[in-house]
């Protein structure tokens, strides 16, 4: 079975949402041209928001939530930004109006367990039986972390007790990274089992 899969991505808009409106307009247009048949996923890599932004700040990056629901975007994964410039319990209801899902494979609270809102792991399934695994993982910052009652696991080890678990019941393997270029290159090495690394931070 040959399908293709379209994958639109953002990452690292820190907020700067004066070109937003063309982002959205983008998306509508390409997948209205694409057609209901077509395959495609719809990505954030995280950073999306950044409380320099006033309208950020004054919704606590809950406007931004809405503005990814209004593009219809399907899964995000979490920066520094979303991590560690929010409270505990700003985080933790972030999303809570979210109509996409959060994958991030290396987050937890301080006693291992992962939070309700976040996906350790994806299987996304297409309308023809592709089955797409999407892990995630955001920057290690942590102590900054723990002082806001989160842990983060070490990216490359954790992604490789993922990935391997992931592997065998999927297709095609992708990995939404906000890690920065250096520790992608890293992944690519160390996690053959990755088909797609989509970069940021």
């Amino acid at each position: 079975m040959r399908e293709t899969i379209y994958i639109f991505h953002t990452n690292d808009l820190h907020s700067h949402l004066e070109n937003w409106p063309a982002i959205q307009q983008f998306l509508s247009d390409t997948r209205k041209n694409l057609g209901d048949k077509a395959s495609y996923l719809t990505l954030d890599i995280g950073d999306h928001l950044d409380r320099s932004n006033i309208y950020t700040e004054g919704t606590l990056g809950k406007g931004n939530v809405h503005l990814l629901n209004d593009a219809k975007y399907d899964y995000v994964t979490i920066g520094n930004n979303e991590g560690i410039t929010l409270s505990h319990e700003e985080l933790e209801t972030l999303y809570i109006d979210a109509n996409f899902e959060v994958i991030v494979s290396n987050f937890t609270e301080l006693g291992g367990n992962i939070p309700s809102w976040v996906l350790p792991h994806k299987i996304h399934v297409t309308p023809t039986g592709i089955r797409i695994g999407i892990v995630a993982a955001t920057a290690d910052y942590g102590i900054y972390y723990e002082k806001l009652g989160w842990q983060i696991q070490e990216p490359i080890t954790r992604l490789k007790e993922v990935c391997n678990t992931l592997r065998p019941q999927v297709d095609v393997l992708i990995c939404m990274s906000h890690l920065g270029k250096s520790l992608d290159e890293i992944l690519s090495l160390e996690i053959p089992q990755i088909d797609v690394i989509l970069g940021s931070h």
